[in-house]
């Protein structure tokens, strides 16, 4: 009688606590209600507080605008069909189709340029108006928009898209948010396969079309150097932890068909009868250059390397001809316990039933992630000794100081112009063994070849950059005032004139 009683309570208990979970479970969406830009106002120091603010899409900052695109834990777009959907012949059905009609509008303008920062979020993250990366994201958007108003060419529209999912799937404090590990992971990995490929898709779309009928300066190489600062659309995309997995699965398969294209035309070109004409060689470039984004960043990412080997062995068959900023940049703290132990101890328990394998390195890659493993490794990030740029500023969050803000672009630039300059090789390549110096006490370097199969070509456009804890100090803390501003300059590269 005992022993029935206490497996009753048992059950009771359980039942207890997957009724607490289903309380404390976080909604599908946060941006139900689909607007026109401009509708609401929201300020990135107090959009928290405005009660409008939580269920929008887009916000209005000053000068920028903030589109949500949320996704379901089975990959489906989470805010379907309501109330605030227009009938055919009027708004869009969802988030996605909103965004790319506003993007359409933007365009539709042949004047108008645009900015377009994108940002996937990670694990204990959503969409709501007062998460922590949700305001972050405001901020480094009204830092955009204040350096693009104080340029001196003409102003890009700012444009900012936040990617949510329900990386945060109860209301629980603490520590017992941690026991979501493994269900995070996986709803990431369903959320990857989903319906955000469609975002990005049709996000590449854009960005190629109207590029494509512009200025033939646009994403092709000028006096040796990449430039896309003649293009109607430039791109920055970053992705955190389980978002940087979200964001690397929709951009991975691109990213390789662009660092093979030269590969393989190269064959194709060699294979024929005659010499290569000028017309096959500037097909050549057209698609060599052809980026999937300016840049992809991936931050502390938490997938297994095994993801990232294809694209590791493209970026080791690439062979670059003039000097570019790189396709896709990962970052990852040293001090980052999250990827390096306890990510480790995860995916030993998933990966029991995923063997045999081929190699010690492939069971090396199956459990840890790209960023903790040193064949992988490309750079070094770390804070440099002396600050290389005297009379420099941080972006500012407006563009009220417009002479201190042209002034720090402008060292910015004869600071960039001095590494390539010295850096640069006869053949317009880089020479091995460089390192940078950027505003900011910020020292990136290349990392010597220790061994075979390393991407480690000074010149390659797929970096895996190991960072000093100064700069990340954790798996959660990416926003580091000198951090951002490496990432910015970085961009930067893709759009300066040199």
């Amino acid at each position: 009688m005992d022993a029935h009683i206490a497996k009753r309570w048992r059950h009771l208990v359980l039942i207890g606590l997957l009724s607490l979970l289903a309380g404390c479970a976080s909604p599908l969406a946060y941006r139900t209600r689909m607007v026109d830009t401009g509708a609401v106002s929201c300020p990135p120091d107090r959009a928290q507080l405005i009660s409008e603010c939580t269920h929008v899409t887009p916000e209005t900052g000053p000068g920028y605008e903030l589109h949500f695109v949320e996704f379901d834990d089975q990959g489906w777009l989470a805010a379907g069909p309501g109330e605030d959907k227009l009938q055919a012949g009027g708004t869009p059905r969802n988030q996605i189709d909103h965004l790319m009609r506003r993007l359409d509008t933007l365009l539709g303008d042949e004047k108008r340029y645009l900015n377009v920062i994108l940002y996937v979020h990670g694990w204990k993250h959503d969409a709501h108006s007062d998460d922590g990366d949700v305001k972050r994201f405001r901020r480094i958007l009204a830092s955009a928009r204040a350096l693009e108003a104080g340029g001196e060419s003409t102003a890009r529209k700012v444009v900012g898209i936040y990617v949510g999912w329900r990386g945060k799937p109860w209301k629980l404090p603490g520590a017992l948010v941690n026991l979501s590990f493994w269900s995070r992971k996986a709803a990431a990995l369903r959320v990857s396969h989903g319906a955000v490929q469609e975002l990005f898709a049709r996000l590449r779309s854009v960005q190629q079309f109207y590029n494509s009928t512009d200025s033939p300066a646009c994403a092709t190489p000028r006096e040796g150097r990449l430039t896309t600062g003649g293009c109607r659309v430039r791109t920055l995309m970053i992705g955190h932890s389980f978002g940087a997995w979200i964001l690397y699965s929709a951009t991975s398969g691109p990213l390789i068909a662009t660092l093979n294209a030269e590969k393989d035309l190269n064959a194709r070109l060699r294979s024929g009868t005659e010499a290569p004409t000028r017309q096959r060689e500037e097909k050549l470039k057209a698609i060599v250059n052809r980026r999937p984004a300016d840049m992809i960043v991936l931050v502390n990412p938490a997938f297994e390397a095994v993801r990232y080997e294809p694209l590791h062995e493209a970026a080791i068959n690439y062979d670059n001809r003039v000097v570019q900023p790189p396709l896709l940049v990962t970052v990852t703290s040293i001090a980052d316990g999250a990827t390096k132990r306890w990510f480790r101890g995860g995916r030993l328990i998933n990966s029991i039933t995923e063997r045999p394998l081929s190699s010690d390195a492939e069971s090396e890659a199956m459990t840890r992630t790209h960023g903790h493993i040193d064949r992988y490794q490309t750079h070094r990030l770390s804070v440099a000794a002396n600050e290389t740029c005297p009379g420099w500023g941080p972006a500012p969050l407006s563009s009220a100081d417009r002479k201190r803000m042209l002034e720090s672009k402008k060292i910015e630039a004869e600071n960039s112009a001095r590494f390539f300059n010295a850096w640069t090789g006869g053949d317009g390549l880089l020479k091995p063994g460089w390192w940078r110096d950027f505003c900011g006490q910020v020292r990136l370097s290349l990392l010597p070849e220790t061994g075979p199969g390393q991407n480690r070509s000074p010149n390659s456009l797929v970096w895996n950059v190991s960072a000093d804890p100064a700069l990340i100090p954790d798996h959660t803390d990416i926003v580091e005032e000198n951090f951002l501003e490496f990432v910015r300059q970085l961009y930067d590269d893709t759009e300066m004139k040199r």
